[in-house]
């Protein structure tokens, strides 16, 4: 950031950034170099900015102009000071009672207390909390497992005790300038975050500039995790504790860009880092180290090593008393840099720091409250939620086994419903304040039904009140969308997504290429705008949790990510022009998702490839294949003439995602890729927890049977426009069975990813079909981590009609039955049946209720019973 006028600015320096307001979603002030001179920006879609400025008075003037302009979207506390700010949060009441988890708190607590990605000096935080790193198997349920966190890590050894001690009592200077220490070094700073993050971008880099232009002796690295914690206890010089990545990334444990970091005295080869023999993997190791911090011990005594570092045993006679005091220059208030007069001096002492790392903000001058048992904290939680329900309904989850069914006729089964949503955050004016929220409904052929929904009842025996559309009564007035969809193309939950406000509905699978926005203000539906970019038919859509992105897919190979307008708050219209544009498929995609906070475009073609990318620069980010081992299909193509630039994508494989029903999903491992540069991503990312993402309605149908083609027709002939259409079609209505069985080949293959969901949690959940020319069909369903690591993959019985996913529950209609599924697992949970096959799903807001949408026409709604 440069805060100088233009016209004094080097040439070539750049501009400023330029941040939308309304974008703005948290602001706090944050120390440089133990000045309090910057601030930290967090944004909607989870970027955030450290800013510094020359002075502090410059830092305080920009932060109230901020205010000053009134950010409508910034959460604002009324509090200037970390321990205020905390106690305004509620945060450790929350913790106390186990509605968060230990790992989110401590994020929060090191956002708040100025720890931040931005600042190598100032770097979250986190404890040791395992001292067995050599057993075959890691036990929980042992104390000796898990380090004492009463103590600082310097003294965990109790052979050091009395030289750290000693240490205190026998240091003086002469000067005056620095005080007593136990340590002469500090538990996080700069050269300690390179040391864990050596072998991923641009930490590498960062290490290599430290270590002037080269690799650190290869012995000195981090190689091994065992090794680490036994030079902690027997080195009076390391004290370093850990970082979030222990718990959350595997990455950084891997070589995955094949740096050459040398050999060790014993002969090895630095390559990947040794674990501890508990774990099988590195994802292995982040899993049971990420559940051992969860664990009942640690939950009885992480209040003992926040006081030690957060906390009323940071400073004082209580610091000393508990062996916790460092490097004087370490803290907040010891050095003062605008005191400073003499650049040289202040260069030096401005290193020092830098050097030497922080201490965080002290948030607690008392001690803090321990954690409730589990069991305590379920009373207390059950309680409240029991007062709670009185006034509003609790979420299918609470009681599985519970739920009860009522039916509500929609259509029949000539026009059956394919799409249901009750958009989550649907606005009221005050006069309309009560009244029902809308249920969006799309059928088969294409009638738009929007009914009244409240998910409660006057009546008893019914936990919500549906109000049917009466325009849907006659055929004279009865809603139907537009009549341009693709001849002969079966729709489907696919082609269909709803802005979060409700207020707008957008259609693809148009004969155009076209996507359609559709405002459904008021019970009267127009098209509002007619969008033309891709150069085949469009596929798919997905509407982001926050309501602020829709990503398509499309025929040709591409996507595209479009911004919703707002306008007065509420959706408007699609921009003109994209935010961005993907390649990268070598065939049709067949279904997308997308999330913002974790700044994710999934897409999924009819080869069986799933694509990351970003969203905010429309970056590759990896590759997700099946693990099994299938022949690739060299399938004819049918694609449209379009201009063809070097740049551009080759089309392929023109058969519609949308006409073909089955799905299936296999888990696929991690593609090679350029150098990692996850270090970055999570420079960039926000301390805070993702929210939830959207709901990724999807399902497909099977394709009907239809006229023959000429498949001899050449791959490389393109075909004039008219041709465009009959191929689209032709190729449309044919079943993927009969279009295997016309090429050569007995053992010919071809995987269609038919459903894309993105868990709040990062998970990748991915459902696959696997179509043989032999006439048999496989389905599939895998979870991928946010890294995209396979973590389970099951076979499904049935094809797969819809998807959704809430917290840690998959809910996957096979069939005529729902099952529910573990995320990470895919073990079955809860099963429900219906009397039909399943066409769509579809979560009430807050999860009251689960809408099954049927082939009969009928949707099912379960809840909870009526207290």
């Amino acid at each position: 950031f440069d805060s100088r006028p233009q016209a004094q600015r080097d040439e070539g320096s750049g501009g400023d950034y330029v941040w939308s307001l309304a974008q703005l979603r948290e602001v706090h002030l944050r120390r440089y170099n133990l000045r309090r001179s910057a601030l930290e920006l967090f944004f909607i879609d989870q970027t955030n900015h450290f800013l510094n400025f020359d002075t502090v008075k410059i830092r305080d003037q920009i932060y109230r102009k901020i205010f000053s302009m009134k950010p409508p979207n910034v959460i604002y506390y009324q509090a200037r000071s970390p321990a205020e700010l905390l106690r305004q949060s509620g945060l450790t009441k929350k913790w106390v009672h186990r509605k968060i988890s230990n790992f989110d708190y401590l994020m929060q607590l090191n956002t708040i207390a100025g720890r931040s990605y931005n600042d190598l000096s100032q770097y979250p935080v986190f404890p040791w909390i395992l001292a067995d790193y050599r057993s075959e198997k890691l036990d929980l349920t042992k104390e000796e497992t898990f380090r004492p966190l009463h103590l600082p890590v310097g003294v965990v050894n109790p052979d050091r005790v009395e030289e750290v001690q000693a240490k205190y009592e026998c240091f003086e200077d002469p000067s005056g300038v620095i005080d007593k220490f136990h340590y002469g070094t500090h538990y996080s700073n700069a050269a300690g975050v390179l040391h864990f993050l050596l072998r991923l971008e641009p930490f590498t880099t960062l290490h290599i500039q430290l270590q002037s232009g080269k690799f650190d002796v290869s012995d000195r690295q981090f190689h091994s995790i065992p090794s680490s914690w036994d030079t902690l206890l027997g080195n009076p010089n390391d004290v370093k504790e850990l970082i979030p990545e222990f718990f959350y990334l595997p990455d950084f444990l891997n070589n995955v860009n094949g740096f050459d970091l040398g050999h060790l005295q014993s002969g090895g080869a630095v390559e990947h880092v040794e674990l501890p023999r508990w774990a099988e993997s590195a994802e292995d190791f982040i899993r049971k180290h990420r559940e051992a911090l969860e664990s009942d011990y640690v939950s009885d005594h992480l209040h003992e090593w926040i006081d030690l570092i957060f906390g009323y045993k940071q400073r004082g006679e209580a610091a000393v008393d508990a062996l916790n005091v460092f490097f004087y220059c370490t803290y907040e208030g010891a050095v003062d840099l605008d005191a400073i007069t003499d650049p040289h001096e202040r260069r030096v002492t401005e290193s020092m720091i830098n050097n030497f790392g922080q201490t965080p903000s002290q948030l607690f001058k008392d001690p803090h409250p321990k954690r409730l048992s589990a069991s305590a904290a379920s009373r207390i939680n059950t309680q409240q939620e029991t007062r709670a329900m009185a006034a509003k309904m609790p979420s299918v989850f609470t009681s599985l086994k519970a739920l009860r069914a009522s039916f509500v006729e929609v259509s029949d089964s000539s026009d059956q419903v394919i799409f249901i949503a009750i958009p989550p955050q649907q606005s009221h004016s005050f006069i309309h304040h009560g009244m029902p929220d809308t249920l969006i409904s799309v059928s088969r052929g294409g009638l738009l039904g929007l009914h009244g929904w409240l998910p409660h009842s006057s009546n008893r025996q019914q936990s919500f009140t549906f109000n049917f559309d009466p325009t849907l009564v006659s055929k004279s007035t009865c809603q139907r969308l537009s009549r341009s969809f693709s001849p002969g193309l079966l729709l489907t939950s696919n082609l269909f997504a709803c802005s979060q406000d409700g207020r707008l509905l957008l259609s693809a699978g148009h004969w155009d290429n076209s996507i359609r926005v559709i405002s459904v203000v008021r019970g009267r539906p127009r098209t509002t705008t007619t969008i033309y970019h891709h150069h085949d038919l469009v596929t798919c859509l997905c509407v982001d949790s926050a309501g602020h992105y829709v990503i398509a897919g499309s025929r040709d190979t591409s996507c595209t990510i479009w911004k919703i307008a707002m306008q007065a708050g509420s959706a408007s219209h699609l921009e003109s022009k994209p935010a961005q544009t993907l390649f990268g498929h070598d065939a049709a995609v067949t279904s997308v998702a997308i999330s913002v906070e974790l700044d994710m475009a999934l897409s999924g073609s009819m080869d069986g490839t799933v694509i990351v990318h970003t969203i905010r620069q429309g970056l590759y980010v990896r590759t997700l294949s099946s693990p099994h081992d299938r022949v690739p299909a060299s399938l004819p193509v049918f694609s449209s003439e379009r201009d063809q630039s070097p740049s551009s994508t080759p089309l392929s494989s023109d058969i519609s995602a949308s006409s073909l029903v089955m799905s299936t999903a296999e888990s696929s491992p991690l593609s090679s890729t350029p150098k990692s540069n996850a270090g970055a991503a999570r420079l960039r990312s926000n301390l805070t927890t993702a929210t939830p993402v959207a709901l990724a309605l999807s399902s497909t149908s099977p394709a009907t049977p239809g006229s023959s083609t000429d498949l001899s027709r050449p791959a490389s002939v393109r075909s004039d426009r008219s041709d465009v259409h009959r191929s689209q079609s032709l190729i449309s209505n044919m079943t993927m069975m009969s279009y295997l069985n016309t090429v050569p080949g007995k053992h010919l293959q071809q995987c269609l990813i038919s459903h894309l969901l993105v868990a709040e949690s990062g998970h990748i959940v991915v459902v696959r079909s696997n179509y043989h020319a032999t006439g048999q069909v496989k389905y599939s369903v895998e979870t991928y981590t946010v890294n995209g690591v396979c973590v389970c993959s099951t076979m499904l019985s049935k094809k797969v009609g819809a998807i959704i996913c809430h917290q840690d529950y998959v809910l996957i209609a096979e069939g005529n039955r729902v099952r529910i599924r573990s995320l990470t697992s895919m073990a079955v949970l809860h099963e429900l049946s219906a009397n039909a096959p399943i066409a769509c799903l579809h979560l009430a807001p807050d999860a009251t209720h689960l809408l099954l949408g049927l082939r009969d026409g009928k949707l099912v709604v379960y809840s909870l019973p009526c207290a």
